[in-house]
């Protein structure tokens, strides 16, 4: 498992890399950090349940080698609601985004340095 992935139900992870996070700001409309902000703490009161959050879910499933669909992150989620409620699904989406964030580390947020290059004269 990807250091970034986020354990989501099953053997499914949730796993945000540049291609399908820019996907999910360009479906929402989200074109600066402070809009993503925004978009969790304004507007994800407003989210349909049935068509937002699978969507979004399939985006975090989506992988260079597969492409989920609607359907796989709506069965997903449901199986993930058996033991959860809406804000533990909410946070799990924000701690994979947030992920997607960090150039190198891992879920803590701690960040890897590398040492500089050496020149090769």
């Amino acid at each position: 498992m990807v250091s970034r992935e986020v354990p989501f139900t099953g053997n499914s992870s949730l796993l945000f890399n540049w291609k399908n996070f820019n996907q999910f700001r360009k479906a929402y409309g989200i074109k600066t950090l402070e809009e993503f902000d925004n978009f969790w703490k304004i507007r994800a009161v407003s989210l349909d349940i049935d068509t937002d959050y699978p969507t979004i879910l399939m985006f975090g499933l989506n992988r260079k080698d597969k492409d989920s669909s609607i359907e796989e992150a709506t069965e997903l989620m449901n199986e993930y609601m058996e033991d959860h409620v809406l804000t533990e699904l909410t946070e799990l989406i924000i701690t994979a985004m947030m992920s997607a964030l960090v150039v190198e580390g891992n879920q803590t947020g701690e960040t890897k340095t590398k040492p500089p290059r050496q020149s090769k004269s």
